[in-house]
């Protein structure tokens, strides 16, 4: 397998540079997600994803005590076992609202801050395609329109949730170790702050930890390794001591169960079923909203082609990989142990969605940068087309959806 050499922006182009390039070529890209954001902000009932009436209540718990909720005291529910970060943000948004006593437009304001961290998110993503294939036009803006117009994602992305903004931190501090500034020791500690604040964010992203450490010990770049893992432990350190203190585990688990929420593994766990499952949390945000809806048959042919559009992707990402950046074994790497884990949880321990597993994708959209070498514009039908037509055929089903609000407070 061959592979083309690479002009990759290190160094000299430096990664704000870049994500201020990336943002004038893909401005319309943006600006179509921006109102696609805002459509599924307004037309997706409130309460009805997944796990949102229990990250809502994380919410109104800081605005209404300023503090971190601790697991089964009231107005909390079993999403008080994650970090403070990004409640701590949705907070900060929704507060001005919630002092006018307008506790439904805080409930709003919060959910558009997700499409803020959309298109952050996007342009991130971007700069890991260009750093993962050869410079080549289009990879910025294929995998930029991919990401913001995926109806997953502006699922996701558009209700109050920490997915997004775990992934977001997790893909700067890869991006960051990968430019190599002169200044080596400043952009550890940077990797670490984002690292830490991911952590803090969601667990989850541990993958991108490892990751970098096994990448800067393979370079043997051992102090900007422990400069890194210094900084990591201090931005995020206290929280799993806490963890430990409150509840006897870094994870906080343990406190979920003892608060009374069972989650037992998958009924269902053989490799089909954990397929399907994952393929369906890269496109289709059926099971996000409850099962609600169901797909017809034309849209799962769509969220087919949308899979082997992405399989074809990783063999040209392969083929054309950026020779001169390790952003290819990163990239494969930290998606392999994210799946892997979400796989094994799934099946052993607990019932947990696919959404554990999004550091994959960064893999995912370095594929659909990568699809840019068949060309750009037939690159951009492969990926638009049907990302819209998921899109649409979603809204529909949510306007006028006959559901009682699930929120709580």
């Amino acid at each position: 397998m061959t592979a083309a050499p690479s002009t990759v922006a290190t160094g000299a182009e430096t990664l704000r540079a870049e994500l201020a390039r990336i943002t004038r070529q893909v401005w319309p890209v943006l600006l179509a997600g921006t109102l696609a954001g805002v459509a599924f902000v307004v037309l997706v009932p409130a309460g009805l994803p997944y796990d949102e009436p229990a990250h809502w209540l994380n919410v109104q718990f800081y605005l209404g005590h300023g503090r971190m909720p601790t697991l089964g005291e009231p107005g909390t529910s079993y999403e008080a076992q994650m970090g403070p970060f990004a409640y701590v943000l949705y907070a900060l948004v929704a507060a001005p609202f919630h002092l006018l006593g307008a506790d439904t437009a805080a409930f709003y304001a919060a959910r558009a801050l997700g499409i803020a961290q959309l298109l952050v998110l996007a342009l991130l993503l971007a700069a890991v395609a260009r750093r993962t294939v050869a410079i080549r036009p289009g990879v910025a803006i294929v995998a930029t329109a991919a990401a913001v117009l995926n109806p997953m994602l502006l699922a996701v992305s558009t209700s109050v949730q920490n997915d997004t903004l775990a992934l977001a931190c997790g893909s700067a501090a890869l991006l960051a170790v990968v430019e190599r500034r002169p200044r080596p020791m400043h952009t550890a500690a940077l990797a670490g702050l984002l690292l830490g604040l991911a952590l803090l964010t969601k667990v989850t992203a541990w993958p991108f930890v490892v990751a970098l450490g096994v990448l800067l010990l393979w370079q043997r770049r051992v102090r900007e390794l422990l400069v890194m893992a210094l900084v990591t432990a201090v931005v995020s350190g206290w929280w799993f001591v806490r963890n430990l203190v409150l509840y006897g585990d870094v994870t906080a688990r343990a406190g979920v169960e003892a608060a009374g929420y069972d989650f037992p593994a998958l009924p269902d766990a053989s490799p089909m079923a954990l397929a399907k499952s994952a393929v369906t949390y890269l496109w289709l945000p059926t099971e996000y909203v409850r099962n609600v809806i169901a797909a017809p048959a034309v849209i799962d042919v769509l969220v087919a082609a949308l899979t082997l559009a992405v399989a074809a992707g990783v063999v040209l990402m392969l083929r054309y990989r950026a020779t001169r950046s390790p952003m290819p074994l990163l990239v494969i790497g930290t998606a392999m142990a994210a799946i892997a884990a979400w796989a094994a949880v799934a099946a052993v321990a607990q019932a947990v969605a696919f959404r554990t597993a999004y550091p994959a994708m960064l893999l995912v959209h370095a594929a659909w940068g990568a699809c840019a070498f068949v060309g750009t514009r037939r690159a951009l039908v492969l990926a638009v087309v049907p990302l819209v037509t998921i899109d649409l055929w979603f809204l529909a089903h949510m306007v006028g959806l006959d559901v009682e609000s699930m929120l709580v407070g």
